[in-house]
């Protein structure tokens, strides 16, 4: 299957043995034979470049169970360096095997994914987890970050707890933080990515990542998509099934202590809260594409070794419980999809953060040791002291209202909206000129635009009320349905009142008006009723 975006070429990473890769983990529990990602091959005191992670992908090409995989360029970064995949293969005789992409390193800094991914990649070329290749179809991003990853140096992020050789930056090369970028979608890895998720349509996507923030006494913190216009069905089956099971086997199989992402708040009563319900992050928008959505983050004042091997250890167990409920797992997103065909999904506003019961969380703290270069190190004790608080895992849109047929999009406005649609995969039809159809028009009534930009623009928030009219179709006016695939996306890029959409990120402030004395207010797209 032919699966790239039209705008990058097919690029097979050429098969040759990696001689760099041979020396073993100080691990007791490293493997005796390779090929060893870089972290393997340092004692975990380096992390992979591009380089590294290429001879690793060449290694495990030469091997008779990874010479299936196919490690193919599916897009370039800002700085041109290639963006690479491995499509791990199914091998079962399934004609609809569980698709799942894995996404490592959207902040350079964060790295432990991009090891735990190679990890898992050898020990599936050596036949290990049969049960997981013998139902899924997996894709693997090792570097998304690419540009930042290859920024390597000791004072990034040095307060972490290794790897002494140093990490990358966090943002790409324009400086854009990529997992801020999937609304706006500007950045050629956000392009590329998306490219790779409209053709591969996964029901189940893992974004790997690291934190540093609350002195919590967990080694892995998890999140499901937060966004209140995930189709529920999904977001329960994870909150209520799969997360439940995954931490009870971290912490009896491979002792690792995992709860739902969160850090404390400063505010009375304290809380253990979660961080935001956008979809410019990446859980939180791929959710929307009717898609089991994963965040894994590990915690940065562990160790990295233990960091790397909570993370693979994750993606594992959150696999083999996918893989146990595969018939509900694809009937799931397949409801969840045609819920859009048939107008049953609900769009959300007015978001809040909702108030769970008191739990006890367990808390640690933490070590600081100077370092030569500068700076601390932050690690973190072994004491546990217990904190009870208030728990604030899960966000509720306070105002839910039925899809519109669709949205029209007049000729004056359509190119850059257009064109951002069709890269997010979103359908979009041209209709025949010279029709009088039924609309309602958002009228605006005020709005705020942040007086500092954020990821190099000034946000925008608009107020207003609708109106009922009739509109006569341009020579190039588009309808987009909401009764398509991604009719959430849809809705979430293209509602007036969306809490992070195309209004929010100024592609539609040049043709919006604020209703005044001396105009009756416009907005540039219009709701088919």
């Amino acid at each position: 299957m032919n699966w790239f975006p039209q705008s990058a070429p097919r690029l097979l990473l050429p098969l040759a043995l990696a001689a760099s890769l041979t020396n073993v983990s100080t691990s007791q529990d490293a493997p005796e034979v390779g090929p060893f990602c870089r972290a393997e091959s340092s004692g975990f005191t380096a992390t992979s470049t591009l380089k590294h992670v290429e001879e690793f992908l060449e290694a495990i090409r030469a091997l008779d169970g990874g010479a299936s995989f196919e490690v193919e360029r599916f897009g370039s970064s800002k700085e041109d360096r290639p963006m690479w995949s491995v499509r791990v293969p199914c091998t079962g005789n399934l004609d609809d095997p569980l698709r799942v992409v894995i996404l490592a390193n959207i902040h350079g800094g964060e790295v432990c994914g991009k090891e735990a991914v190679q990890i898992l990649i050898r020990e599936w070329a050596r036949g290990e987890h049969s049960v997981i290749r013998q139902a899924c179809e997996l894709v693997v991003v090792p570097i998304y970050n690419v540009d930042g990853n290859e920024k390597i140096a000791v004072n990034n992020r040095s307060n972490v707890n290794g790897p002494v050789g140093g990490l990358g930056e966090r943002a790409n090369a324009e400086g854009f933080d990529l997992n801020r970028d999937f609304v706006k979608a500007v950045a050629p890895e956000t392009r590329a990515l998306l490219g790779l998720l409209n053709a591969e349509d996964p029901h189940a996507f893992f974004d790997l990542h690291t934190t540093n923030g609350a002195p919590h006494g967990f080694d892995l913190t998890y999140a499901p998509s937060l966004s209140p216009n995930t189709d529920p069905d999904l977001t329960n089956a994870l909150v209520e099934q799969i997360f439940p099971a995954v931490r009870e086997r971290m912490d009896t199989v491979h002792g690792y202590k995992t709860f739902d992402y969160g850090n404390f708040s400063r505010s009375e009563p304290v809380a253990y809260q979660t961080f935001d319900h956008r979809p410019r992050f990446a859980t939180n928008y791929v959710g929307l594409r009717n898609c089991f959505s994963i965040l894994s983050e590990a915690y940065a004042y562990e160790p990295f070794e233990l960091r790397v091997r909570a993370t693979r250890a994750f993606v594992l167990e959150c696999l083999n419980e996918l893989v146990g409920s595969a018939d509900q797992v694809k009937a799931l997103c397949a409801q969840a999809e045609a819920r859009c065909f048939d107008g049953e999904a609900l769009f959300g506003t007015e978001t809040t953060l909702v108030d769970g019961p008191v739990v006890g969380i367990p808390t640690r703290a933490w070590d600081r040791m100077p370092l030569p270069t500068g700076g601390t190190r932050v690690m973190r004790r072994s004491e546990i002291v217990p904190r009870e608080v208030l728990l604030r895992v899960r966000f509720e849109a306070q105002t839910q209202e039925e899809m519109p047929k669709g949205w029209v999009i007049p000729q004056r406005s359509s190119t850059q909206i257009l064109e951002t649609l069709r890269a997010h995969g979103v359908l979009v039809q041209q209709m025949a000129e010279g029709q009088s159809i039924p609309v309602r028009m958002f009228v605006p009534e005020s709005g705020d635009r942040a007086q500092r930009p954020f990821q190099g623009v000034r946000n925008v928030t608009l107020r207003g009320s609708w109106q009922d009219g009739t509109f006569r179709t341009h020579e190039a006016t588009y309808f987009i349905p909401s009764a398509q695939r991604l009719g959430r996306v849809a809705a979430q890029l293209l509602e007036p009142l969306s809490e992070d959409g195309l209004v929010t990120w100024g592609f539609l402030y040049d043709y919006t008006e604020i209703k005044s004395d001396s105009s009756p207010g416009r907005f540039p797209i219009l709701r088919r009723r």
